[in-house]
């Protein structure tokens, strides 16, 4: 498993240009330094579950400012995905929905940006500055900022061949409104370094993309619950006479827990199917505004 977090704004990046991860195994447990990175806007914990808590400070090596909790990214999201479908957590627990969220991710994905497939990367200066590309770059993994974890960030021996073997790089900083990235260590002569990435027409403000994702996980969670028990019925508005216990996504099947069915045995069909054809519409309308670049963010 891992965890990600989104690391609050340092204010004083030129006094305390790194970051001291802290963590623990609970809210009220002992937190340990686990890492200390650049100005990065992310953080992604390999050992990290889902009752990991974190904490985050700013420091020159030295010295260090107080420590700031920061809620797991991948926890907010499914609060907020609860909270927009009203769906209560004894209905849908957390290990169905993070079973699902992957691929409801790359169905968004897909549906709002393009792709790019190494493109190479301007120097700036001193072979560890390099201007990023001029487009809206996507935050694929949805935990609410650009970082070096959206991107694919490599180097290559030049001339570079379509065989040519690439080499992932670190980067100290990822600066996406200002176009630009601070390699970890420079660049070596005779290597070019490029970037895939994924970018949308123009930029896509976080809690539009959460919406996005909520409602296209919506029109496939209320579908396939529909589905299941309209197979099993003649009317709309009979009752399932058992709990809905699995979900199929394309050639995904996920089981639910059985603390989830006993809720959902109680849900009449034509309300699945009303709540699957408005998450649908919603999913629709916001992602057809989206494109064209006409939405009004606030």
């Amino acid at each position: 498993m891992s965890a990600l977090i989104l690391i609050p704004k340092n204010l004083d990046e030129a006094t305390y240009p790194q970051t001291r991860i802290y963590s623990a195994d609970s809210l009220l447990g002992t937190y340990t330094l686990i890492d200390t990175v650049g100005q990065m806007p992310e953080y992604l914990d390999e050992a990290g579950c889902s009752t990991t808590t974190y904490e985050v400070a700013f420091t020159d090596g030295v010295t260090e400012t107080d420590r700031i909790s920061v809620p797991q990214s991948e926890l907010k999201l499914i609060s907020q995905i609860r909270s927009l479908l009203s769906i209560s957590e004894t209905e849908l627990d957390h290990n169905t929905i993070t079973a699902i969220l992957p691929v409801i991710q790359e169905e968004v994905i897909n549906d709002i940006s393009k792709f790019v497939f190494s493109e190479v990367l301007n120097e700036i200066d001193d072979k560890l500055y390099y201007r990023l590309p001029d487009r809206q770059l996507m935050d694929i993994n949805f935990g609410g900022a650009v970082s070096d974890l959206d991107i694919e960030l490599y180097k290559q021996e030049t001339p570079v061949k379509e065989y040519t073997t690439k080499i992932p790089v670190s980067i100290d900083k990822i600066d996406v409104n200002e176009r630009y990235i601070k390699l970890s260590s420079a660049l070596e002569a005779g290597y070019e370094l490029s970037i895939d990435y994924y970018y949308t027409s123009r930029r896509i403000p976080i809690d539009l993309l959460i919406s996005l994702l909520t409602y296209k996980f919506g029109e496939i969670y209320f579908q396939q619950k529909y589905d299941a028990i309209a197979a099993g019925t003649t009317g709309t508005d009979v009752v399932a006479s058992e709990g809905f216990d699995k979900i199929k996504i394309g050639d995904i099947t996920i089981n639910k827990s059985s603390t989830s069915s006993t809720s959902t045995s109680t849900s009449s069909a034509s309300a699945l199917k009303d709540s699957y054809l408005k998450s649908k519409a919603r999913y629709d309308r916001l992602a057809q505004r989206f494109r064209p670049g006409f939405m009004r963010v606030k």
